[in-house]
């Protein structure tokens, strides 16, 4: 929102990988913001045992602002891999200052989300001074959990009448990949 012309976003957790949301979110961040998204993604990692594990899933990508993918990692490895492309930044400053029909960003409503972004959700920095430990998992499970009490507080979100009350936490996917949380 403050004028990033390639934004980084790296790696997404299965399942999202395989039900398509790492490549739908990456399109729609180029599109909606009119930049670069370069999205490198963990693949799978071979145990001590030599047997694979994917709890990311991989397919790294480049997107290009239309929302088309320049470049992707689309098969399974047990190496490490790359994608790489030429990103034309000019191409990219001309794009966002003609007027196009495509160039949404310039018709942000953005008082409209204010009531979201006025005070903080997701908490910062949390591994500025160390890396995630083991057990970080069931940390983010809580955090996330915590996060969506508090929309529900601010009246973001409401809670079903009934039912439906149930969270998936992050950990049950890693556990059935084998990962420790």
């Amino acid at each position: 929102m403050n004028g990033a012309e390639i934004l980084i976003r790296p790696t997404l957790i299965e399942p999202a990988v395989m039900k398509g949301f790492w490549e739908l979110q990456n399109r729609a961040h180029a599109v909606f913001n009119q930049m670069y998204v370069v999205a490198p993604n963990l693949g799978p990692e071979v145990m001590d045992d030599g047997g694979m594990q994917d709890l990311f899933g991989g397919r790294s990508m480049i997107v290009e602002p239309s929302g088309h993918i320049v470049a992707q990692q689309t098969g399974w490895t047990s190496g490490d891999s790359f994608v790489c492309t030429t990103i034309d930044v000019e191409a990219l400053r001309r794009r966002r200052i003609a007027n196009g029909l495509y160039n949404q960003f310039k018709d942000l409503r953005t008082e409209q989300y204010r009531a979201i972004y006025d005070k903080p959700i997701y908490p910062k920095n949390q591994y500025l001074d160390a890396a995630p430990t083991e057990g970080w998992l069931a940390r983010e499970d809580a955090t996330r959990a915590r996060n969506i009490d508090l929309l529900v507080e601010r009246g973001v979100f409401v809670r079903p009448e009934s039912g439906g009350n149930e969270r998936e936490p992050i950990t049950s996917t890693a556990e059935k990949s084998g990962d420790k949380a």
